[in-house]
């Protein structure tokens, strides 16, 4: 878990929260993650960031290095984007690229269903919007020495304009 603050004062008075969590449940048959990540910023007691990102999966081991996941999901909430929510839900396949007591890469994609609701709209538009989508994401975590490791992860999402569209998340830090 990472967390961060900034504090800033003079003609214009800016404060900046930021949050990173990555958690991991690893047997020797599955796998369990739960990431979130959150950025705000209040700049002159007006808030200018607001958004928040959790995803979660499970993957089942058909192999050492291929996998089912049976089950993803994400929920996403930026008002400055106008989006009151954003989830996924979806369901693919992965492979570990590399698997190593101090390295790990891996793949993985699948078919969902994302549902975006608006927070507003003009007159003749949905106030929310379905549609089928498709995931791809690469994780990849390293241990550097014993106390620092090196872990990202990119994530593309593509769905209809309706529903949000197309984008592109990448998580970045180390410990």
């Amino acid at each position: 878990m990472t967390l961060g603050a900034n504090f800033r004062s003079g003609n214009t008075d800016q404060i900046d929260y930021s949050a990173i969590s990555h958690n991991t449940r690893r047997t020797t048959e599955s796998r369990f993650n739960l990431d979130y990540l959150g950025n705000y910023t209040k700049t002159d007691n007006q808030s200018t960031t607001n958004n928040h990102r959790i995803n979660s999966n499970f993957d089942w081991f058909i192999s050492k290095q291929f996998y089912l996941r049976p089950i993803f999901a994400e929920v996403y909430i930026d008002p400055f984007l106008n989006l009151d929510y954003k989830a996924t839900l979806g369901s693919g396949l992965g492979y570990n690229i590399i698997d190593t007591s101090k390295t790990e890469w891996s793949i993985s994609g699948g078919p969902a269903y994302t549902y975006s609701k608006y927070k507003q709209v003009e007159q003749d538009q949905r106030q929310s919007d379905g549609s089928a989508s498709f995931v791809l994401e690469t994780s990849y975590e390293t241990e550097i020495n014993k106390t620092i490791d090196f872990n990202t992860k990119y994530r593309g999402q593509f769905a209809s304009s309706d529903a949000g569209g197309y984008s592109i998340m990448q998580s970045l830090h180390s410990k």
